[in-house]
């Protein structure tokens, strides 16, 4: 869900109006992929990526010792540990 969120924002701030007409639209997007390709082939070449906000840092942790304590206790009830996950997502 926050994947999504942040492309939102992203074309939202690429566009810089709420409705664009198609012709900006077009061109927007044009523009955009172009950043992903970018951002992909500096992946590709071994580039690290950005650093995390400690707020993410955080939140991957917590998500991750919550997942790893759901593996090791098959017993534990499934929907804490889905509200568990999704306060992680809901708190970031």
């Amino acid at each position: 869900m926050l994947f999504f969120e942040a492309f939102h924002k992203k074309v939202q701030l690429l566009l810089g109006v709420d409705h664009p007409n198609i012709w900006l639209f077009i061109t927007s997007l044009k523009k955009l992929v172009q950043v992903i390709d970018a951002q992909f082939e500096k992946a590709i070449a071994g580039y690290n990526p950005r650093i995390k906000r400690p707020e993410y840092l955080a939140a991957d942790e917590r998500i991750l010792s919550l997942v790893h304590s759901f593996v090791n206790n098959p017993n534990q009830d499934v929907i804490l540990f889905l509200r568990g996950l999704a306060h992680n997502f809901l708190m970031s």
